[in-house]
């Protein structure tokens, strides 16, 4: 259940990217997932835990708008706080050479004002109000949101309604944020985590548009003209293809008119736009992509196609990736690095996209011990393909998962997120079920995903390595 990369723009927040939570804790899951997690996952509190669905679930109301867009309305009460979000399937899968880095260009865009609230008075509006404001590009969507007080949550929907419906683009503030936009692609290219991921992206995915940057393309943004920005977003930034998540504290029956007013009022404009073919159809041509940077150790992580966000071999995969190298206790971890002592970090991770997933194995270590480590990697897979989890190993993933999905919408922001995500996602559904179906998960569902997945293709390596050392150069 683990989700992909966002970009975020990190406007005025109070605690950053409330509901981003990394998928494994360890030291190079962390280092990888950092790049490759995305803004949901999932829960309730731990009362829940033995629950087949989130209690929160119970009281969302599931609606789709007259012209096509879907709301979803969690109300509680007694936490003051209420987040709206708005969910548009428009990332970096949808681009093409013309357009790559405008999803994300766009995030920056967005809320540089309308004309009801021109300039920076979204911001003001805001920020007055005690709210926080942001957003994050991923392969998949991009998702806009403001956090606010629920006394301020209606002027919210207005804000967020009006800005994906009527965004001026001043041109001054193009031209003001696209050496922004420059310089973040420059420090991203600086980065040998970002380069690491996408090394892994474009040696996994041949002909998906999946191994496509989020970040965009220099070329592209330095030349893009306005009409060329508001051409991509009226194409995407249509009723039929966003969501609007609301969760928080505020009343459905005083909620639901605001939503049906500001964004059911919007034309509706084009269809849905249907995704391209995201599903890989060639072998990778490489096995291993290397880069060299400054750093002082390898970057390295192994990937395989895995299960999309249709597929009920998910759970399996989740399970799967936890008891690979989820945490310490995991196999990897107990390994390589403390038997073997051959790296400074290892985990694994699975993570859901529309199309093919991805499940994949990362670590530090010395350059030296590569061999070592892809040998150590393969045996570890091998094994636990063939013999299964034990039954303590199961157990132990099933219950952490659990918890960690659980815990994962104890904010309004996180429950928010996870209904937009999976609405984008088009499988709402899951959310009925996810913890039943972890729930369920036996060591043959493991053994079965492996065979289907992993023993089925070699994997793909990707790895930033440590440049070579210039010769030192003697004195007179």
């Amino acid at each position: 259940m683990k989700k992909k990369t966002v970009v975020s723009d990190n406007k005025k927040t109070a605690d950053g990217a409330a509901g981003v939570k990394t998928a494994i804790k360890n030291t190079a899951a962390a280092i990888i997932i950092v790049i490759m997690m995305m803004i949901i996952t999932g829960a309730a509190p731990m009362t829940a835990l033995s629950a087949p669905r989130a209690q929160f679930l119970e009281r969302t109301q599931n609606l789709t708008l007259a012209n096509g867009m879907k709301a979803l309305l969690c109300p509680e009460t007694g936490t003051g706080v209420t987040s709206v979000q708005v969910w548009v399937s428009a990332g970096s899968i949808y681009e093409n050479e013309k357009t790559a880095g405008l999803s994300h260009f766009l995030e920056h865009l967005i809320f540089k004002g309308t004309r009801k609230f021109p300039g920076d008075e979204i911001s003001r509006l805001v920020e007055t109000s005690g709210g926080a404001i942001n957003a994050g590009t991923s392969k998949e969507y991009t998702v806009y949101y403001i956090d606010a007080p629920s006394e301020a949550a209606g002027l919210a929907v207005e804000i967020l309604s009006d800005a994906m419906s009527d965004a001026a683009f001043p041109a001054d503030e193009i031209e003001k944020e696209r050496p922004v936009v420059l310089e973040e692609i420059k420090r991203h290219d600086d980065e040998p985590t970002s380069v690491l991921y996408e090394l892994l992206s474009e040696t996994l995915f041949t002909t998906s548009p999946y191994r496509k940057r989020i970040i965009g393309d220099e070329k592209v943004i330095e030349t893009v003209s306005r009409d060329e920005i508001i051409a991509y977003y009226k194409r995407y930034y249509t009723p039929s293809n966003m969501t609007v998540s609301i969760a928080g504290d505020f009343d459905a029956a005083t909620m639901r008119p605001l939503v049906e007013k500001y964004f059911g009022g919007q034309q509706a404009g084009a269809l849905r736009r249907s995704a391209p073919n995201l599903k890989e159809t060639a072998a990778p041509s490489e096995k291993l992509r290397r880069a060299a940077k400054n750093v002082a150790h390898t970057y390295a992580a192994c990937a395989y196609l895995a299960p999309d966000t249709s597929s009920d071999r998910q759970f399996a995969a989740d399970v799967a990736a936890h008891i690979l190298g989820g945490a310490e206790s995991s196999r990897l971890y107990r390994k390589l690095r403390e038997e073997k002592r051959i790296v400074y970090g290892v985990g694994a991770g699975f993570y859901a996209q529309k199309g093919d997933g991805i499940f994949e194995v990362s670590a530090v270590f010395d350059k030296e011990n590569f061999s070592k480590v892809r040998q150590a990697v393969a045996e570890e897979i091998s094994a636990l393909a063939a013999e299964g989890p034990s039954p303590q190993e199961l157990e132990r993933a099933r219950e952490v998962i659990k918890t960690g999905w659980l815990f994962g919408t104890e904010t309004a922001h996180d429950r928010a997120s996870m209904m937009g995500y999976w609405s984008v996602a088009e499988n709402l559904a899951i959310l009925d079920r996810y913890i039943a179906a972890i729930e369920a998960v036996s060591a043959q569902d493991v053994k079965e995903f492996f065979a289907r997945y992993i023993l089925a293709s070699d994997p793909v390596w990707a790895a930033v390595e440590p440049e070579p050392k210039k010769p030192e150069t003697g004195g007179k």
